[in-house]
């Protein structure tokens, strides 16, 4: 017999993807062109706590370099190591990245009720993961959240152990209205309710998600199963924040602002730079008037050379009135 988990449609495994490991790790770019992955926690506490604009990273210690990298590809941090090129462009990569989003920041994108609601899903799930990864070090390879009971989720949840008889709605199914008594359960649904919410509208807004999905009974109780148990680590890792140690206040602190710069990021080159750099077929045409020595005649080619050369300039323009400071020198963990 099939699991529930096993029985949980396509479009919902994808939906859950987009839940609990959208943009796991910040891509960087070494000297040599390749791509490194520095690892960070899968991605709230209330919209109106999202951090403010002057939280956006801005300086970035050796130090920190070296705590981000501990735990990157054995082999790309071997490349790293015998290469200065790669680590100067690993820090490019990095200031480019937070100079976006501090601009993102400057034009209102934080303000938009959805990306503040995206913000804060970060901050909750980077928490929950890296408190999931240190506490259970050692156990084994699991999925996140494994060592979570049943029994944990539905205190989490104030739930009796039996199910109350009766017809119910499809709501009341999926558990949206089973503690309207409770003023705690009632706080902690509507976390969900907002947590969930954003989270499809911003992947409507992509095209990551069928814009006339409407999520299942199933669906959405799965959901909430796993927004439980993503709430009890963070607030287990709250309640512990002085027994955690300097280091993994200082990861979790990194691992939570670039991970909201890199949302921030993503989503203010999708609504904002793609407009910026776009060519007209206009701009094509006065170009080959221009550049009567230029031999092809493709104006796909002309048009993708000129929107990758005013790229660039609106990104030099953005790094340069967002100054970040970043360690070039830092050092390379040993594995």
């Amino acid at each position: 017999m099939k699991t529930q988990r096993e029985k949980v449609s396509r479009t919902t495994r994808t939906l859950f993807v987009l839940i609990f490991t959208l943009s796991t790790s910040v891509a960087l770019v070494d000297g040599q062109g390749k791509t490194l992955k520095v690892p960070i926690a899968p991605q709230s506490v209330k919209a109106r706590q999202i951090p403010q604009r002057r939280e956006i990273l801005n300086r970035i210690t050796k130090e920190d370099m070296t705590l981000l990298l501990k735990d990157a590809n054995p082999m790309q941090l071997k490349q790293l190591a015998a290469s200065p090129e790669a680590r100067r462009k690993v820090a490019e990569n990095l200031r480019q990245l937070l100079a976006i989003a501090i601009q993102a920041g400057k034009e209102g994108l934080a303000e938009d009720p959805n990306v503040r609601r995206e913000l804060e899903n970060t901050r909750l799930i980077v928490t929950a993961s890296l408190y999931d990864k240190k506490i259970n070090e050692g156990k084994g390879a699991m999925p996140p959240f494994s060592f979570i009971t049943k029994e944990q989720v539905k205190a989490f949840w104030g739930e009796e152990r039996t199910e109350p008889g009766g017809l119910r709605s499809t709501l009341n199914k999926a558990g949206s209205d089973a503690l309207a008594g409770n003023a705690d359960a009632r706080r902690r649904q509507m976390e969900f309710n907002e947590f969930l919410d954003s989270k499809i509208a911003l992947a409507k807004e992509s095209g990551k998600f069928p814009k006339d999905k409407q999520l299942t009974v199933d669906e959405i109780k799965q959901a909430k199963d796993d927004f439980a148990k993503i709430k009890i680590y963070e607030e287990e890792a709250a309640a512990k924040k002085n027994q955690l140690g300097e280091e993994f206040n200082r990861e979790l602190e990194l691992q939570i602002k670039l991970q909201q710069a890199q949302f921030l990021a993503s989503h203010y080159a999708q609504k904002t730079l793609a407009g910026k750099v776009k060519v007209s077929d206009e701009e094509v045409k006065k170009y080959l008037k221009e550049h009567p020595e230029i031999k092809t005649k493709d104006r796909n080619k002309i048009r993708t050379r000129l929107e990758e050369e005013k790229q660039q300039r609106v990104l030099d323009e953005i790094v340069a009135n967002n100054p970040i400071e970043i360690a070039e020198d830092f050092i390379i963990p040993r594995k």
